[in-house]
């Protein structure tokens, strides 16, 4: 999250008296760092006044779109105009809070109840609900298992920290003989998710995806699957690459920071390098660029369902990519189709959509705005009209 988004996300808990005194400090010190900075927040603060402009803002259906952050970093300018100042209350209320901020703050938009609007209510996810299924069968249910050990496989304990996180460590004396599997599974409708493999790799699990990997690694590789959307901090090791096998494709590294995209539902699987070096290679035995394509910080890897056998090399927009695990939705021109894929998955609903192929949205909204809201920023956005019908929603 860049320092625009922070802030925003300051001001807005400030606002609601739910700011952390560290968080405070940090805001002051931005507030104090330059009279444009003071100006802003003291409008901000200024809640009558505050609650005028955002009705103004809301009601003349601004577009979501990335001025909003490039009049923020017109501050740094010293570009002053009434009209920079109402987009950039605009902004920092998208950039923060979303949709959710309009409600917070204008009392008087109530939405009426209807069986039609009553799955648009569908909130946000609040809790884990992942599961882990071991090598013999059994199933644990994260959401409902207190922090300490939850299982001993082998001469390694599976661990959930008082913080939520797993981890695997193992039992002090002991050797581990031969790779024991196990599967984290974090459905439709669940927060994110992360673990510690038993080397020390961090991984993060978007909604609507499982990893399976042994609970401790043996021999010269370690090695694991994955079906979804995962982030990997992968804890360095020279002597034993790492690699992620998934849906045609595998990444091998020995030590470094990326993303991998691989939904079904997706017409492209992407692997995109934050940090250090990986290998993309397709999984075809006889593609013509299975040796593979090096990534550097930056990039991205893209494998397309329509032709396994080449990987595609580009820049990557690494804010874009890194938003579901900073707890956005964060578009940039982005089709209805790929939309109405992401939150159908963050909220486990079926969403469908006629005749917008060539829509194309760009904006920035939190992951923890109720889909109604979501939507209500959409059709504010595009005109795009969401609406439940037979237990789908319809954006048409």
């Amino acid at each position: 999250m860049d320092q625009y988004q922070t802030i925003a996300a300051f001001i807005v808990k400030k606002l609601r008296e739910e700011i952390a005194p560290a968080e405070d400090e940090r805001l002051m010190e931005w507030v104090n760092s330059s009279p444009a900075n003071r100006s802003l927040y003291e409008q901000f603060m200024d809640a009558r006044q505050f609650e005028d402009l955002l009705k103004t803002t809301y009601q003349s259906r601004f577009r979501i779109e990335q001025q909003l952050l490039q009049a923020l970093e017109a501050e740094k300018r010293k570009v002053r105009t009434h009209n920079w100042k109402r987009w950039a209350v605009a902004a920092l209320l998208v950039l923060s809070a979303g949709a959710a901020g309009y409600m917070v703050f204008n009392r008087s938009y109530k939405p009426a109840p209807s069986a039609k609007r009553a799955l648009l209510t569908v909130p946000a996810p609040d809790r884990s609900r992942a599961t882990i299924t071991l090598s013999d069968g059994r199933t644990v249910y994260l959401d409902s298992a207190e922090a300490g050990q939850l299982t001993l496989q082998g001469n390694i304990k599976l661990i959930k920290l008082a913080n939520g996180q797993l981890a695997y460590q193992g039992a002090d004396g002991t050797v581990q003989t031969r790779e024991i599997y196990n599967t984290l599974t974090n459905p439709k409708g669940s927060k994110v998710i992360d673990m510690r493999l038993s080397d020390g790799t961090h991984v993060w699990l978007n909604a609507g995806s499982s990893i399976t990997y042994p609970v401790m690694f043996i021999g010269g590789e370690r090695k694991i699957a994955l079906k979804g959307e995962g982030y990997f901090e992968v804890a360095k090791d020279a002597a034993r690459r790492f690699r992620v096998t998934s849906n045609g494709f595998s990444v091998e590294v020995l030590g470094t920071h990326f993303n991998v995209n691989t939904y079904d539902d997706e017409p492209a699987s992407k692997v995109t390098l934050l940090e250090g070096s990986v290998v993309v290679k397709p999984a075809l035995e006889k593609a013509a660029g299975n040796e593979g394509v090096r990534l550097v910080p930056g990039q991205q890897a893209v494998l397309r369902r329509s032709n396994r056998e080449q990987v595609d090399v580009g820049p990557a927009d690494i804010d874009q990519v890194m938003a579901w695990k900073n707890g956005l939705f964060q578009f940039r021109s982005e089709d209805v189709a790929s939309i109405a894929r992401q939150l159908g998955t963050w909220y486990n609903v079926t969403i469908v959509y006629r005749g917008m192929e060539e829509k194309k949205v760009t904006g920035y909204i939190s992951r923890t705005a109720p889909l109604s809201e979501v939507l209500k920023m959409l059709e504010i956005a595009t005109g795009i009209h969401a609406e439940n019908k037979n237990g789908m929603i319809v954006l048409q």
